[in-house]
């Protein structure tokens, strides 16, 4: 069945959340999904339809947009940032231990839009 609404999961964080789509789409549980999130336009996977309960429990969260489901274009453009990412990963570890920052990369990820990554850390 056809639906406005999902809860998808994105990041390597695994974040969730809401996405609306602009016109009825037909998702199943594990789908990926390019969304535009808080951070930028990303893959996402699909967890499953909202509900109006869901709104319910997640009353401070930003409803994302749904843009469509994945292409084989999105799948490999997303293989090739996830490649871009393990290189950021690894000069952003270097470099922190090189100015002796007291902190640890412990990941890093480029979004789908290929300009925005987004560094994990610990403090």
């Amino acid at each position: 069945m056809d639906h406005l609404e999902y809860l998808l999961s994105y990041g390597l964080a695994g974040d969730f959340g809401r996405f609306r789509a602009s016109k009825p789409l037909a998702c199943g549980r594990g789908d990926r999904a390019v969304v535009r999130t808080h951070r930028g336009l990303e893959m996402g996977r699909v967890l499953r339809e909202a509900t109006p309960r869901h709104a319910n429990f997640l009353p401070n969260t930003t409803v994302g947009a749904l843009l469509r489901l994945a292409s084989p274009e999105d799948d490999g453009t997303a293989e090739r940032l996830h490649e871009r990412g393990q290189r950021l990963f690894e000069h952003g570890r270097r470099l922190a231990n090189e100015l002796q920052l007291p902190l640890e990369v412990i990941d890093a990820e480029v979004l789908l839009d290929g300009e925005h990554g987004v560094l994990h850390l610990l403090r």
